[in-house]
Parts: C-alpha cells; structure tokens; sequence
C-alpha cells in the first residue's frame, strides 16, 4: 500500500487553474504500490507518459507477472491508463522481457518512445545488449526501432538517451557505438 514519502507517485499540474491530478494510479484509483519516474507529457497536457514499478497499475487489472520497469501513458479525459508495452494484439501477447526507460512523446500523444531491451516488443530479435530507441503508435499499435543503423544491424551499445520530435517523424538519440562509419560524412 502506497504510504506518503514511500514511493514517487506521477502528477500533472494545470498551472492556469492550480489544479493538480494525480496520475500514476491503478483502475480502481489505488496509488501506485511502487515508484513512478520520468514522466513526459504532450503538448496539450491531455497524454503523460512515464515508467514504473508499480504491480497494481495494469488498466484491465492484470496482475504484472515480472519486476521489469514498465511504460504507461495516462489520459486526462478519461483519467485511465494504457499499459501499451503489453497488448493481447501486438507480437508475442506477452510480458515484456526486459525494462522500459527513459519514455518520451509526441505533441499529439500519438506516438511514445522509449528505451528497452526487450525483444519481444517487435519482430526484430537479437536486440543490442543495452536495448533500443523503440516507438510505438497508437493509432496504428505498430512498434518501430529507431535506433538500428543501418535498420538492419543490431549495434553492441544501444542508445543511451533517445527523445522523439514534436510531429513525431524524428528520433534524435545517443550511442556510444561506431555507426557514424556508415555514412558519408562529407
């Protein structure tokens, strides 16, 4: 049970009214039973996208069969969240493998990225040993790795950061790996 000053717990601030929601809570309004952290919020305000360990936040009340930290994306109007790492629709219908970290959004809140190394997210395999920049829409419940250069490489390092632009069609991120040596430069 979530105890004052325990665990992180997500907000969003209306700073034009003051009013302040919470939004790291569960399908019965229970807090979070664990940490929330790095939230990102779309341009409106309507979508906040952020990572947890809380057991007790899965939208249809599934209890979370893993540890791994685990992407959310709130929305205000109807103040429930989408668990979009674990859809009975996308590949593989199961738990994600592997944790979610560092999510960000688009300015309409269609499209999250985050950083993950699992590989049963998309139908790539052989994912690089610190995960990838993947993103997924949600008008279309299609994931994508931004982060493979060429597409077809799995680099040894993964990104360390990755951001998505506004419109979505952009994914800027960092590597410590050498694929600069793919391009022409000049």
């Amino acid at each position: 049970a979530f105890a004052a000053g325990t665990t992180s717990q997500i907000f969003r601030r209306d700073l034009v009214t003051g009013e302040t929601l919470i939004v790291s809570h569960g399908p019965t309004g229970a807090l979070g039973d664990d940490s929330s952290y790095d939230p990102a919020i779309s341009a409106d305000g309507r979508y906040v996208v952020f990572v947890s360990d809380a057991m007790n936040l899965d939208p249809l009340g599934r209890e979370k069969a893993s540890f791994y930290t685990e992407a959310y994306r709130w929305d205000a109007t109807t103040d429930t969240l989408a668990r979009f790492e674990y859809d009975a629709t996308r590949v593989g219908s199961e738990e994600p493998n592997d944790d979610a970290l560092t999510p960000s959004i688009s300015a309409d809140g269609d499209r999250v990225l985050i950083i993950s190394g699992a590989d049963n997210l998309t139908l790539i395999t052989n994912p690089s040993l610190q995960g990838e920049a993947l993103v997924y829409t949600f008008s279309t419940n299609t994931w994508v790795d931004a982060s493979r250069v060429p597409l077809s490489i799995a680099s040894p390092f993964g990104p360390d950061s990755a951001v998505i632009s506004g419109n979505g069609r952009y994914v800027a991120f960092t590597t410590e790996d050498a694929i600069a040596e793919t391009y022409d430069l000049n």
